[in-house]
């Protein structure tokens, strides 16, 4: 574990460096920041609850906006953030609300929108991005290097005000309609009519990311993606709990669990009736607690033993392993139709890449343009920083309305590659 924390301080580190360049200023936008509003947890916020007769509204519908609270105006970049409240759509296909944050660049190159799907990995609705950007490192220099470039950012709360990590369609839709939102905030952030839109998202976030590709086909086929990134793709969560189990990553386990519940009471009501007695309290704290807590908490378990017949048994039932099907594997719902770049360490040690690359082989076989790189260096948290730089040259060069060098016009391409930025990082940050 102690090794885990130190590779995410330096991811940290590094990221906060900004490692890209700064964008040839074209429109400035200097506004006088708005006073400054501490921010409330999601949980405590009524800023996050759905207004009356929201459910009569169409997807992506603006039901709130107010400048976002605490430090999110200051980002480096930014001329002003917005928190929006938008209709969405429940994995169930019922009418739901989520939040997002929406950045808008000091200076815009181009008419371009990221929404950029931050890994939160948590069944604790006060995990949710519109709340912690405020301290997370991580999530801000994403947003901060995209906002150097130009770009609008939109960073979703995916989960929902339920907090339903793995759970793909409502990750998907909610994705889907804070782009929506986004663009019927056009006049309010300066958004051009010609503005391209594409995601971006790792692990976590690559799920949201690959389930808005897979479900806009059908559910907003009037958006046009101009491309997608996603790195640590997390194909088929029933394989990754399989592989992260009594690990470090343990506790993702848990959280997937008690997240893909939050969208079907039946799943919920039957899995803990499946927990022991004197386990439930414990499995039931990732709702109140910190996700790095709740990882560390869990880390190094086995997660079966929480189970009167083992997790095995558990999620084989039919009332479960329907909700699974339906929700945490990829690729049944439709096809991606914009171009993708996957990129994927092989010795990933969360979300094997035998699952990632049967997934891009399925997409390949009806007509998806995709290119995946298989990096040699590095496991899952390392291909972090090692594909990062390749996804933001895939992002700039769709927004300019090409593919990078090497990506194929149509179909697919596979690409083995070594790129090792995060070894000797750690290696200095070591002896520093």
């Amino acid at each position: 574990m102690g090794s885990m924390v130190k590779n995410l301080l330096v991811l940290s580190t590094v990221l906060a460096q900004g490692l890209l360049t700064a964008a040839v200023p074209h429109t400035q936008r200097i506004p006088p920041p708005p006073p400054y509003v501490d921010p409330i947890p999601p949980s405590l916020d009524p800023f996050c609850t759905a207004t009356p007769d929201f459910e009569k509204t169409a997807a992506g519908t603006v039901l709130k906006i107010r400048p976002a609270p605490g430090n999110l105006t200051e980002i480096v970049g930014a001329a002003a953030a917005f928190n929006v409240l938008y209709r969405t759509t429940d994995s169930q296909f019922k009418p739901d609300v989520a939040v997002t944050t929406i950045f808008v660049p000091v200076t815009d190159t181009r008419p371009a929108l990221v929404s950029i799907q931050l890994p939160y990995d948590s069944a604790n609705v006060d995990d949710s991005p519109s709340f912690t950007l405020n301290t997370d490192v991580l999530g801000q220099a994403e947003v901060i290097d995209s906002l150097k470039l130009g770009w609008f950012v939109n960073v979703p709360d995916f989960e929902g005000t339920r907090a339903s990590f793995t759970a793909g369609v409502m990750s998907g839709h909610a994705t889907i309609d804070s782009v929506r939102a986004s663009l019927n905030l056009r006049e309010k952030l300066g958004l051009p009519e010609e503005t391209r839109v594409a995601l971006f998202g790792y692990s976590g976030g690559s799920l949201a990311t690959e389930w808005a590709t897979e479900l806009a086909v059908q559910y907003a086929p009037e958006l046009e993606f101009a491309g997608a990134a996603m790195g640590g793709l997390t194909a088929n969560i029933t394989s990754v709990m399989q592989t992260i189990n009594s690990g470090p990553f343990a506790g993702l386990i848990v959280s997937g669990i008690v997240g893909l519940s939050s969208q079907f009471p039946p799943v919920r009501d039957f899995v803990l009736s499946q927990i022991k007695p004197e386990n439930l309290t414990e499995f039931l704290s990732v709702l109140a607690l910190p996700a790095a807590v709740a990882n560390i908490q869990f880390a190094f378990r086995n997660i079966s033993d929480f189970f009167v017949n083992g997790i095995d048994a558990a999620m084989a039932d039919p009332i479960v392993s329907e909700a699974v099907f339906s929700d945490q594997i990829m690729g049944f719902h439709g096809v991606p139709k914009p171009p993708v770049l996957a990129y994927h360490a092989v010795q990933d040690e969360v979300t094997p890449i035998a699952d990632v690359e049967e997934l891009v082989a399925r997409y390949c076989e009806v007509g998806g343009n995709f290119l995946l790189t298989r990096n040699s260096a590095g496991g899952h948290l390392e291909e972090f920083v090692n594909g990062r730089q390749a996804a933001f040259d895939f992002l700039t060069a769709v927004f300019q309305g090409r593919l990078p060098e090497g990506f194929p016009a149509d179909g697919c391409a596979v690409r083995d590659v070594t790129v090792d930025v995060a070894a000797p990082l750690a290696a200095a940050a070591a002896t520093a």
